[in-house]
């Protein structure tokens, strides 16, 4: 793409900001059979039943949205989980404590993307656990569904806001290392990430104590979007996670937001920027045994979660990843 089409496309969509377009660099607003909206304030309207899960299954919400710094503090996470129709407070060890003594359950980690205020991860979490987990042939264990949740408030246009939010995203890689860390070694949770939430879980398997641990673990990254300096700086330290032994990456070359990130990046560094999908495919990337999986063909251009997850071939990928998430016996030292 031309240098002059590029800016003109970069404008449009930064100055579109209350337009069909909204949000640009952001997970775009996607309506669903039900009604419900993944803005999770214009129309969060529908079946009862869609604002339930399954009796088995439990939802929990922990935010680290009031962290914008580098720290690997769990007390400043916030936690929360749905009982009863609503979110009651509770505690990381509560969390924790039922994870360690569950011997049937998986706990599936999920992180969102950009612009995805509280309310919208609330909503939205809920539905991507619905769509992933709802139409699993049984029997299926009780899965206890985490929505990790950060702070990607729309800051700005464009690509103001894509720079703003991809930076913090990477120091964000430290706390959420620790938090996948507190579950143990034992049943180790499976990690999704969706958009710019990839970003937080790559760098939390980088150069962060969590790519040293014992521990098991699988990972399914969703359309991912990178921090423009990330990628360089991950092949010139030869960074390589010894944790991470299967993992996937659905990716979509048509998806308006991923393009339009990649784009800026190739642009701020220079060059030497690699794509997600550039970077997963290297000897040396810290991802362990990966997979990429092309949607182009079967997906359009719209960046929703909540269209990703709802397709057939994702949900059984992942579903795939949960059955495979057995942590093997840690040998005797």
């Amino acid at each position: 793409m031309p240098a002059r089409q590029f800016i003109i496309t970069v404008l449009l969509l930064g100055l579109a900001g209350t337009t069909s377009w909204q949000p640009a660099l952001a997970e775009t607003i996607s309506r669903t059979p039900t009604g419900s909206d993944e803005s999770g304030s214009d129309n969060t309207g529908g079946d009862e039943k869609q604002e339930t899960v399954q009796s088995c299954d439990e939802i929990w919400f922990v935010s680290a949205r009031s962290v914008n710094c580098e720290t690997t503090d769990l007390s400043r996470l916030k936690v929360e989980v749905f009982r009863g129709g609503c979110w009651t407070s509770s505690s990381l060890s509560e969390l924790l404590q039922l994870h360690q003594d569950d011997s049937i359950g998986e706990t599936v980690l999920y992180v969102h993307g950009n612009r995805t205020d509280e309310c919208s991860a609330k909503h939205r979490g809920r539905q991507v656990c619905r769509n992933l987990f709802d139409c699993c042939p049984p029997p299926r264990p009780p899965i206890r569904f985490v929505i990790w949740a950060w702070d990607s408030d729309r800051n700005g246009h464009g690509v103001t806001d894509f720079c703003i939010k991809s930076q913090r995203a990477v120091r964000l890689g430290a706390i959420f290392s620790a938090t996948v860390d507190a579950f143990g070694s034992v049943n180790p949770p499976l990690i999704v990430g969706y958009s710019l939430g990839c970003q937080i879980i790559a760098k939390a398997f980088t150069d962060n104590d969590l790519s040293e641990k014992q521990a098991v673990y699988h990972v399914a990254m969703i359309v991912p979007v990178m921090e423009c300096r990330f990628s360089s700086q991950c092949c010139r330290n030869s960074y390589h996670s010894k944790s991470i032994t299967r993992s996937v990456v659905f990716a979509n070359y048509n998806d308006i937001v991923s393009c339009l990130a990649q784009r800026i990046c190739i642009r701020q560094s220079a060059g030497n920027f690699r794509s997600f999908e550039q970077w997963v495919q290297m000897p040396d990337q810290p991802l362990g045994n990966n997979q990429l999986i092309n949607m182009s063909r079967t997906s359009n251009c719209q960046h929703s979660v909540i269209k990703y997850t709802s397709k057939s071939h994702v949900r059984r990928t992942i579903w795939s990843l949960l059955r495979e998430n057995v942590q093997p016996a840690v040998e005797s030292q």
